[in-house]
């Protein structure tokens, strides 16, 4: 699963630079939000191992 984890951290930085450098009036800027809070939880989830 090394793999995933590698690109789910590659994506985690792209959306969290994506979200810093929104507009805060910009609306889907709660869409980046989310998808960062949900790619956090599958880092962290991979990292603890499956449950």
């Amino acid at each position: 699963m090394e793999g995933v984890r590698v690109i789910a951290l590659k994506a985690l930085k792209e959306i969290e630079d994506a979200y810093l450098r929104a507009p805060p009036y910009w609306t889907g800027r709660t869409n980046l939000y989310r998808a960062l809070q949900l790619l956090q939880s599958l880092v962290e989830w991979e990292e603890h191992g499956e449950g």
